[in-house]
């Protein structure tokens, strides 16, 4: 059902008591969907690779930490529109802040505010070096998952740096200062809960990874391509080997596919799938076209390789 009309209380209690926003995993739906809202860039709708349901994102900058996070070996679980309940906690935390919370355009109804993304990660292993009693002194502690909210802005919007209060506020400019107000709002939310809420602008997103991931998805959620797999040690042992700095990806893909017997379409998809489950050392930070060379992950280098996207690093901007 839409959204876009003017909703009253009993309406929002609705969705709420609907399970919007709620759950984990494939379970989890979003508060509100691409539909439901009018979007200030190109919208999203992609299948998760995490637990398989439909996604939903309004912009580029919201979508872009998504493959990235779904990379990453730490990330368990992501929650797009997450919204900040109980609905009467953000209502309080406005009133103690002397914030004016925001309604729902053209209503006296308070608005469910949300976070643009909710990522679930691994709880930190214990260090190899530690004892047999402080490893499960140090896992008892650390039994729990973390949770890392981000709240996407654009850059032009980020005119305080990330540890503002409500002083800084009161020195910006209308439209300004309004932006900040419902940041105050949600990042109290989440300091309640003990978490930091972590600011990404589009100056923070590796955006070249990002859009190299997002070209290949479609070789990794396919079911119908998971017969490939069976190809995928010899494909990427044959992939590195062949690799040369003057060759071209499509070269790449012509020699696997004359090697292996296999249509260059199939090899393709291999490239896509090896890419995503990291058989092959590929730098991300590098744009990948078939026309051109790729280049491989050296350690030395510096590259995005399959232990990069460390997203519990963002806590500390």
């Amino acid at each position: 059902m839409s959204r876009k009309r003017q909703p009253d209380q009993k309406l929002v209690e609705k969705w709420i008591s609907a399970g919007h926003g709620q759950g984990a995993g494939g379970q989890y739906i979003p508060f509100f969907k691409v539909r439901d809202v009018p979007s200030l860039g190109r919208s999203h709708r992609v299948i998760s690779l995490l637990n398989h349901r439909i996604q939903e994102f309004l912009s580029d900058t919201e979508y872009a930490p998504n493959p990235l996070a779904e990379f990453s070996t730490n990330t368990l679980d992501i929650r797009e529109q997450f919204p900040l309940l109980p609905w009467e906690e953000t209502l309080e935390i406005a009133d103690n802040l002397k914030i004016r919370h925001p309604k729902y355009p053209g209503t006296k109804t308070p608005i469910v505010m949300t976070t643009d993304l909710v990522l679930t990660l691994k709880a930190p292993a214990a260090p190899f070096a530690m004892d047999i009693q402080t490893r499960l002194d140090w896992s008892k502690s650390r039994m729990s998952n973390i949770y890392l909210p981000i709240c996407v802005k654009p850059d032009s919007h980020l005119v305080l740096p990330d540890d503002f209060d409500a002083s800084d506020i009161a020195q910006l400019n209308k439209p300004y200062k309004r932006i900040f107000e419902k940041i105050l709002i949600e990042r109290t939310y989440w300091e309640r809960r003990n978490l930091a809420l972590a600011i990404i602008s589009p100056s923070k997103i590796p955006w070249i990874a990002a859009w190299n991931l997002d070209r290949h998805r479609h070789s990794i959620y396919e079911q119908s391509l998971c017969h490939l797999d069976q190809h995928l040690p010899v494909y990427s042992e044959l992939f590195i080997r062949e690799w040369r700095t003057d060759r071209s990806l499509n070269d790449l893909f012509r020699i696997a596919s004359r090697k292996l017997q296999l249509s260059i379409d199939a090899s393709a998809h291999l490239f896509g799938r090896a890419l995503w489950l990291k058989k092959i050392p590929i730098d991300l930070n590098e744009s990948i076209r078939p026309q051109f060379p790729i280049k491989l992950y050296d350690h030395e280098s510096g590259g995005m390789n399959a232990d990069s996207g460390n997203w519990s690093n963002l806590q500390k901007h």
